[in-house]
């Protein structure tokens, strides 16, 4: 769990019939009486004025387009009020937005986050459950139209990356009994297709969490699907390798060229990199799952077979995300499955990148500022010394190294059967060279 939070209700499973008109406003965003202003004489205030329908209507009176003195005059009755209502929520809403009649999980609630916050359309506002998801939890949503043809989104976790939903797939329903999986959960998202009359869509958890979870938001769409994948098959030495890459481009679509490129360089890049290493072709992963990330500290990083890059990266330094791609992907390559040290894995990682990009600006900056006081420092400071020592004992040092750590062999005593010394000597004599 990551963060210590009162717990709430955590009764037994329950569902909601929430009406197709429903609150998505406390009381502190819309004044009710700002609210209750536009409830036709003959409808109740609940109803209408708390409906997602009236939101565009409440907007205006909030911001001075209408006010008391000034009534609605184009609203002559009922009839016309309700039709402007509707007009003004397709716009806003979308003219075919397919309303949910009712949530179901066996994930206890936190305070006030409810399951009906996970189909409110509000960006602040989300679904927070007060324990860890377990194999067999379920959250669903029925809708009282088909969903055929349209693309379920699902959107979790807090904006700082917690509380992601993992292990889980994303599934629809036309009598909930059978369910299709159209949609995994990768990097807290999921998405699909619908393809049959299906009412009913849910997040089905496969395996336990590793915190509680948040649903930001659930949404049906004709909105195209951000996910891209391309398979090939290459030749590596005498043998045909299927590789496979999934991108999600949310959040990066005005990149389209770069990713495009990124994908090619996928399988370009792949056999370089295993043959570098001397990769254990069995074990090693042949599919990436791409995506994008905007609040980001750093370039990017690779999770298992997933790489994530920073939006802003990929926006404000093109050319060098091409190297932090290679880089990265020499992690997902790499899948040590040992205690490979630090230094040596990311030394490793650097090395592969100088390798493949030696005219970049990046190699050319590293190979003019050599500091050999930290060789064990990762990075560039460690791949200067792997560079040293095959130029200094004409061996694949680094091949040879990266296998053992593939195989969960590793120890410190390899150094000294590549190259007649311990790993302190090599050290010491690498610093001593000027």
């Amino acid at each position: 769990m990551v963060r210590s939070s009162p717990q709430g209700n955590s009764s037994s499973p329950s569902s909601t019939n929430n009406p197709i008109r429903s609150n998505p406003f406390t009381s502190s965003q819309v004044p009710p009486v700002h609210l209750a202003f536009f409830a036709p004489k003959n409808l109740s205030t609940k109803e209408t004025c708390l409906s997602p329908l009236s939101l565009p209507l409440c907007y205006m009176y909030r911001f001075g387009t209408t006010s008391q003195s000034d009534p609605i005059h184009f609203m002559k009755n009922v009839h016309q009020h309700t039709l402007s209502i509707a007009i003004l929520a397709s716009t806003a809403l979308g003219a075919h937005a397919i309303e949910p009649t009712n949530h179901h999980t066996t994930l206890p609630t936190y305070k006030e986050h409810t399951r009906t916050l996970a189909t409110d359309g509000l960006p602040d506002t989300h679904f927070w459950s007060d324990r860890n998801p377990r194999r067999g939890d379920i959250f669903q949503v029925d809708f009282a139209q088909s969903l055929k043809g349209k693309n379920v989104f699902v959107h979790s976790g807090q904006a700082n990356g917690r509380d992601q939903i993992h292990n889980a797939n994303l599934q629809v329903s036309a009598d909930g009994k059978q369910w299709k999986t159209i949609g995994r959960f990768r990097q807290g998202k999921a998405q699909g297709k619908v393809t049959f009359d299906a009412t009913k869509a849910r997040i089905a958890f496969y395996g336990d969490g590793w915190s509680w979870v948040v649903i930001r938001e659930i949404k049906i769409s004709s909105d195209p699907l951000t996910l891209i994948s391309k398979e090939k098959t290459i030749n590596y030495g005498d043998k045909k390798i299927p590789l496979k890459i999934t991108v999600d481009i949310d959040g990066a679509q005005s990149q389209q060229k770069v990713i495009d490129d990124l994908i090619e360089r996928y399988f370009i890049e792949w056999p370089m990199i295993a043959k570098l290493l001397d990769a254990p072709l069995p074990t090693t992963p042949k599919h990436l799952y791409l995506c994008f990330y905007s609040k980001m500290g750093h370039p990017a990083h690779v999770s298992g077979t997933t790489m994530v890059i920073s939006t802003n990266h990929l926006k404000n330094h093109t050319k060098d995300t091409y190297g932090v791609f290679t880089h990265e992907l020499t992690h997902f390559v790499q899948n040590y499955r040992g205690k490979a040290p630090t230094w040596f894995s990311e030394g490793t990682a650097d090395y592969i990148r100088y390798m493949l990009h030696t005219e970049s600006l990046w190699a050319r900056r590293n190979l003019k500022h050599q500091n050999r006081k930290n060789p064990l420092g990762s990075y560039w400071s460690s791949t200067a010394f792997l560079i040293w020592l095959e130029k200094t004992y004409k061996k694949p040092i680094t091949a040879k190294v990266s296998c053992a750590c593939s195989d969960g062999k590793y120890n410190d005593a390899i150094w000294q059967q590549l190259t007649g010394k311990s790993l302190e000597e090599l050290t010491k004599l690498y610093q001593a060279e000027n």
